[in-house]
């Protein structure tokens, strides 16, 4: 492929897609969401003025912390109403960081009550982590990418996705770090409405590329010249998040529709797969030997799926367990072609076998299904009740799983061969160690700390450490205990 040097040019008066789509007339108006419930189910109130809409289940969506979750049930009046309410069942940990999502009009709308009450995160002792304000960038960085020379890149949007940027946030950035000096520079993406960028992926060429979901597009920057080379518009409305790379295309989730896309980086041209599975909210994608990974982030869904361009691009789905219970967040390959995936609100973190799994069936009537085996993350003495798994990578070279848990503030590994997590604070339960995580080609993990506006290094435990505690299993097989050692962590100094 060859490189590219265009200049971004009069992008901002180009017709851009747009995340919001044109509303109803009714909603055009006021709707106003109240929190009645928050445990142990959330119950909301929607009321419409003036007029009414048609209403059905599967029209809204609970967003928390990126994650979706589908409403158990609905009461309303048949035909049209402009008052009803929603159960969703979750309880109130979930709820206090949560947006109600209407499909038809692609709008986040706020919840006002305690289900709306962003309550900050309970103080815990200081880790073995320091983390430092940043000081020359608009922080809250969320995905991460590590080149060749060993440089940490993160998107960093300004803003916390929830899962999207206010309608005036300024346009993000793009942050990089020099690990060496620990410092830090910015490059600032164009003034076009919604330009905060949320993941990042790296091509063959060294040239950084970056999801928008608030404007629905795809950009690329280029290192080597410092600038942006261009921003182009994927489905509106689709939410572009995660992304990766194979066989010279990249391959995103379209975290507000039910598809997957593939993106030509020279023509610039993108085609929408769409999943078996309606209102799948897709969110982490992978790409090993030529397949695509992805989970579908519904709790309605709760499913992983693969798409087989050597199959005429079918989409397979895997089932994870019965009845549904995750929300299936990032996803990474291991060298063996088996997905390792975390399931945010349900703080486990899963894998799957290909070889045992069925595609479109769970196997048994309950429980973990055929093929899949489900690890639960250590709780927390110190961060207060609720955690949500979110980073993920896999070291196949010693076997590891490296992951972190943003509302614990723990970040660690987990070893397939002992069963045990050796987790370790991140500083404070403030520092919410999110969705990027990377490895380095010296095989330390990189966490992005969004609350704390920070990045982290973490050395891989060393052979002859100390045992600590051990894990807990949930999966077909009984609890396997393990020894675990607690890796040291690096802070860097950010620096303008």
């Amino acid at each position: 492929m060859p490189r590219r040097t265009t200049r971004l040019k009069a992008l901002a008066s180009a017709t851009l897609g747009v995340v919001i789509a044109a509303p109803s007339a009714a909603f055009a108006t006021s709707i106003a969401v109240r929190s009645l419930q928050t445990s142990p189910h959330v119950v909301l109130d929607v009321t419409v003025r003036p007029g009414s809409v048609a209403v059905s289940r599967s029209d809204f969506a609970l967003s928390a912390g990126g994650d979706m979750f589908a409403a158990k049930n609905v009461k309303v009046t048949p035909g049209h109403s402009r008052r009803f309410r929603l159960t969703f069942g979750v309880g109130s940990v979930v709820a206090a960081h949560a947006v109600l999502f209407y499909r038809p009009a692609g709008r986040f709308l706020p919840i006002h009550g305690p289900a709306a009450s962003r309550t900050a995160r309970a103080a815990g002792v200081p880790g073995i982590i320091r983390t430092f304000p940043i000081t020359g960038g608009v922080g809250t960085p969320w995905g991460t990418a590590i080149d060749a020379a060993g440089a940490i890149w993160l998107a960093e949007p300004g803003c916390d996705f929830a899962p999207t940027c206010p309608a005036n946030a300024p346009p993000g950035q793009i942050g990089k770090l020099d690990p060496s000096s620990g410092r830090f520079t910015h490059y600032t993406l164009p003034e076009i409405p919604g330009n905060q960028p949320i993941f990042l992926a790296l091509d063959g060429f060294g040239n950084l590329w970056f999801t928008t979901p608030n404007n629905s597009m795809i950009g690329e920057f280029s290192p080597a010249t410092e600038t942006f080379v261009g921003q182009w518009p994927v489905t509106p409305g689709s939410g572009p998040w995660d992304l990766a790379f194979s066989n010279g295309q990249i391959w995103f989730t379209e975290h507000f529709g039910a598809a997957v896309g593939r993106f030509d980086p020279v023509t610039h041209a993108h085609q929408d797969f769409p999943t078996p599975s309606a209102d799948s909210s897709p969110y982490g994608v992978a790409a090993s030997g030529g397949r695509i990974w992805f989970t579908e982030n519904n709790s309605s869904v709760d499913r992983v799926a693969v798409l087989n361009p050597a199959a005429g691009d079918a989409i397979s789905e895997y089932q994870i367990v019965q009845p549904l219970s995750g929300t299936p967040h990032l996803i990474a390959v291991g060298p063996d072609g088996h997905p390792w995936w975390t399931e945010g609100w349900s703080d486990t973190i899963a894998t799957l076998d290909p070889a045992v799994a069925v595609p479109g069936g769970c196997g048994p009537p309950s429980g973990v299904c055929n093929g899949i085996q489900r690890f639960q993350l250590p709780s927390s003495s110190t961060c207060g009740a609720g955690a949500h798994s979110s980073g993920i990578a896999v070291d196949g070279a010693v076997n590891r799983v490296w992951l972190d848990d943003s509302l614990t503030g723990l970040a660690g590994s987990f070893s397939p061969l002992t069963d045990a997590f050796d987790m370790s604070a991140v500083g404070n339960c403030n520092a919410h160690p999110h969705d990027g995580l990377g490895l380095d080609a010296a095989r330390d993990a990189w966490i992005s700390e969004e609350i704390a506006n920070a990045t982290g290094e973490i050395i891989p435990p060393s052979a002859g450490s100390t045992a600590g505690p051990a894990s807990s299993r949930t999966s077909a097989s009984p609890m396997v205990p393990a020894n675990a050692v607690a890796p040291s962590i690096h802070g860097h100094l950010r620096e303008g």
